[in-house]
């Protein structure tokens, strides 16, 4: 079994250029690992991953070459969904933008009663591109997912459970047992 634990140092474990080439990295060493039989996917800090960086001042506005090549920097969650072993993602508080996106690569996922979920790019002008406007119609349905995406709205656990976003809501004190 292997454990990979977002950490990016302030809690909120937004996914920069380091922390995507990192996980990158991890989950291909993963998969060409034939001792890893399971994969624990989870974070430290308060939040499971309120998403991704802000763009550089210096690709403000662009939507040139530069500004494609900074995005496939920060793809990961195709690397965590290619992995050929069961990843469980142990959700430990909010996964927004990008973590939601990272969240719904793995194979199951439980998340802490207290975790609220969310794609919320297009109220900033972006939009979710690392797999969430695929992955998340085929977990809770179409007309959901395109109310989480047009609207920004964003759920607390127990709605993501009976949508059937993630697998189980535990208490907070029992993620780690119960993972």
């Amino acid at each position: 079994m292997a454990t990979v634990t977002l950490d990016s140092g302030d809690g909120a474990n937004r996914v920069d250029l380091r922390l995507a080439a990192e996980l990158r990295e991890v989950f291909q060493a993963i998969q060409e690992d034939q001792s890893t039989d399971l994969v624990i996917l989870t974070a430290s800090g308060s939040a499971f991953s309120a998403g991704r960086e802000l763009a550089p001042a210096a690709l403000a506005g662009s939507s040139g070459p530069e500004r494609l090549e900074w995005l496939s920097q920060l793809q990961v969650a195709s690397f965590i969904a290619l992995v050929s072993v069961p990843v469980i993602v142990a959700i430990n508080g909010d996964a927004l933008d990008h973590g939601l996106e990272l969240a719904l690569a793995g194979d199951l996922r439980i998340a802490v009663s207290n975790a609220r979920f969310g794609l919320t790019d297009l109220a900033r002008g972006g939009f979710p591109w690392d797999g969430g406007t695929q992955r998340l119609p085929r977990l809770i349905g179409l007309s959901w997912a395109r109310d989480m995406i047009l609207t920004s709205r964003i759920i607390d656990a127990a709605q993501a459970l009976d949508l059937g976003l993630v697998n189980r809501v535990v208490e907070p004190d029992r993620l780690e047992a119960e993972t």
